[in-house]
């Protein structure tokens, strides 16, 4: 299957709400033909939970979600020079919320780390004040697993060119964000989790708005993670205001980068 070509125009689509872009309809039916498919076309790997206890704040749903818990079953999965998060039998990946990385001084959520994955590559930008990815302001993707203990399943993004601290697209909520590739999951808490799916709060607040939390997931397996093959889709050092005070500030230097790289897909 291949990405049909998207025009630029669409990105002067914006929600007032919260800084997101309506999705495009090609784009829309490019994500409703992947979240379809009982099994991907490529299959990279396979075997992964979502794995964390993190639902909806609808008592509704909490209730429905646990009676009947969608199965363990998610893969990384390749179209053309795209990866994403595909949940066998129908669906795509669900959204917990990872606060990994420099938070602000007292803020300690339990399950929290205070170092992302690519905190050296950063460091290595020379950016003035910025030590780290802040989940705040930083809309990052989790993506990948890495471990080392006996039954952990690992994947590593960079066997297929995709780059650390590469702009990343996120449809939910029909809504696209563009974010970064800004961490990996890790086997801490193995064997209780094993999982796939997450991303920063940045990203949880612009899909989901107050609904989520790290605390709070959003369990629907409905979430688009679309990753970019490539140099190109690394923005770098000066192409990305990593020294950004907000969300909004950051997400808008990267989105022409996130546009150019959606409509050169497929």
């Amino acid at each position: 299957m291949r990405l049909p070509t998207l025009s630029l125009c669409w990105c002067i689509g914006l929600l007032t709400a919260v800084h997101a872009y309506t999705v495009p309809s090609n784009l829309a039916s490019f994500y409703s033909k992947l979240a379809a498919q009982e099994q991907c076309n490529h299959t990279l790997k396979s075997g992964f939970g979502n794995g964390d206890t993190d639902y909806p704040t609808s008592a509704d749903e909490r209730r429905s979600l646990r009676t009947n818990p969608p199965p363990d079953d998610w893969s990384y999965c390749e179209t053309d020079n795209m990866l994403y998060i595909h949940h066998n039998g129908g669906g795509l990946a669900s959204m917990a919320i990872d606060v990994d990385g420099k938070r602000p001084k007292g803020d300690n959520p339990q399950d929290s780390q205070d170092g992302t994955a690519f905190e050296g590559i950063l460091k290595r930008y020379n950016v003035s004040g910025v030590t780290d990815l802040d989940p705040y302001i930083h809309p990052y993707v989790v993506f990948g697993n890495q471990g080392t203990k006996k039954g952990y399943t690992t994947f590593h993004p960079r066997m297929y060119d995709i780059q650390p601290l590469s702009v990343m697209a996120v449809v939910c909520a029909d809504k696209l964000i563009f974010g970064i590739w800004g961490d990996t999951n890790g086997d801490d808490d193995w064997p209780s989790i094993d999982s796939v799916g997450e991303a920063s709060q940045a990203v949880g607040s612009a899909c989901f708005g107050n609904a989520v939390n790290a605390s709070y997931g959003h369990a629907r397996d409905d979430v688009l993670f679309l990753a970019f093959k490539g140099a190109e889709a690394v923005p770098g050092p000066r192409g990305a205001r990593w020294a950004a005070t907000s969300y909004e500030e950051f997400e808008t230097s990267i989105a022409g980068l996130g546009n150019r790289l959606l409509a050169q897909a497929g």
